[in-house]
């Protein structure tokens, strides 16, 4: 018939677009349980020996690599707060093993999202549940050209995806910690500053004024002078210690996974030139967040379910 596309025999019928959508999503459902129910029959097979994963960690505690990204600082209060980042936590747990982890989005309404981190200790001698919840908008942060303002703008579609994966990651940090043991979170922590330390040593023992100009060329990257370095530290950066090194290195992956803002850690200075004439750097104001209107908590959010 015209106008009619016809089917070859035996050839599956169309279907609607709601019902591939149905379709794929009860298949994608279909491959998680089917990896689940893989990783406990795993779990049960070849349970966690403890002393052995405990090793195993610290051994990939003394990798310069995990070292560098292994901890984060920021001030408040007049405190310095610390702890371990969202690399570190996630290498401890593939060395500490049987453990899966992630996220899921649970409501996305009016430019606002409301996530669930969790983590599964599948070990047979544990096998604990986590979860963990995080709600916030899809707002980022951006400079007026023209007035030179910062403001809080809607995010677009890459701004938005990077700041899901940012909170999500924090989410499933803090579900893994609660099933991490805090002794084996200590440990890894320690070799790490150890591992650090003596990377920092070595690098300004072989060449300081290589790795002095590679700080002040990173951190100028983020807006911050060497002027501000040099009144973060109270000295010139040329005489910078290891222990200082690893302290900007912690801030850095502070600001790195968003826990806090660079006006957290430096102080405006006006820079002064050779000739005498004084310079202000720009470095973007932190304005107030969009306010967060009080809602109900999830349920089931932060629970620890014993199986």
């Amino acid at each position: 018939m015209e106008g009619q596309t016809l089917q070859p025999v035996g050839a599956p019928a169309p279907q609607h677009p709601a019902l591939q959508a149905s379709t794929a999503m009860a298949a994608a459902e279909q491959r998680d349980r089917a990896a689940i129910m893989v990783a406990a029959e795993m779990s049960v097979r070849y349970p966690r020996n403890e002393m052995v994963a405990r090793d195993r960690a610290l051994a990939a505690c003394r990798s310069i690599v995990v070292a560098e990204h292994a901890e984060y600082s920021f001030p408040r209060g007049g405190q310095r707060i610390t702890g371990p980042t969202v690399a570190l936590v996630r290498e401890v747990s593939r060395c500490w093993g049987n453990i899966r982890y992630g996220y899921e989005i649970v409501d996305s309404a009016n430019g606002r999202l409301r996530i669930n981190g969790w983590a599964w200790d599948m070990d047979p001698s544990t096998n604990l549940f986590v979860q963990t919840a995080d709600e916030f908008d899809l707002m980022v942060q951006r400079k007026d050209k023209q007035t030179g303002e910062t403001r809080w703008v809607e995010a677009d579609e890459r701004d938005a995806r990077e700041l899901l994966n940012k909170r999500a990651a924090i989410c499933e940090r803090n579900a893994l910690k609660k099933l991490l043991p805090q002794y084996l979170i200590d440990e890894a922590l320690a070799a790490c500053s150890n591992t650090r330390q003596q990377g920092f040593v070595d690098k300004l023992k072989r060449d300081r004024d290589g790795t002095v100009a590679k700080l002040i060329r990173g951190w100028s990257k983020k807006n911050v002078t060497e002027a501000m370095l040099c009144d973060y530290l109270g000295h010139k950066v040329e005489t910078v210690t290891p222990d200082e090194m690893s302290e900007l290195h912690a801030a850095w992956q502070s600001i790195e996974e968003g826990a806090s803002q660079i006006d957290d850690h430096f102080k405006r200075v006006i820079d002064v030139k050779p000739s005498g004439t004084a310079e202000v750097p720009t470095v973007p104001t932190t304005p107030a967040a969009p306010a967060v209107p009080n809602l109900p908590p999830i349920p089931g959010n932060n629970d620890e379910v014993k199986f």
